[in-house]
């Protein structure tokens, strides 16, 4: 007489899982590409831009000008003034510290 212990019922069932969650992730996936190729047509289905060829051919040989983009950047940077003694040394006057030639190159 063969028992059954259920061993074969947990595995079956497990993979069952494990295939249904794949299959549910890529059914999501798969709808949120839709989703987002509906919104990038919609953004840009109102910003057809006209080619200088089909503005030339519409017959009023004038072009438009756009206006110019003028871009800038500020850059910035930190640090630490950390002094050892040894600079901390040379910076010395007798009277106390001056720190101004080591500054002397910053704005």
């Amino acid at each position: 007489m063969v028992v059954k212990t259920g061993r074969r019922k947990k595995y079956k069932r497990k993979k069952y899982v494990r295939r249904n969650r794949a299959l549910l992730s890529i059914a999501v996936l798969v709808i949120l590409l839709i989703l987002a190729a509906i919104f990038i047509n919609k953004c840009t289905n109102g910003r057809k831009e006209k080619t200088l060829d089909a503005v030339e051919e519409e017959g009023t040989g004038i072009v438009p000008e756009y206006p110019r983009v003028v871009s800038s950047a500020t850059i910035g940077s930190t640090g630490d003034i950390l002094i050892h003694m040894p600079v901390l040394n040379a910076f010395y006057t007798g009277y106390g510290y001056d720190f101004s030639p080591a500054f002397s190159y910053i704005e």
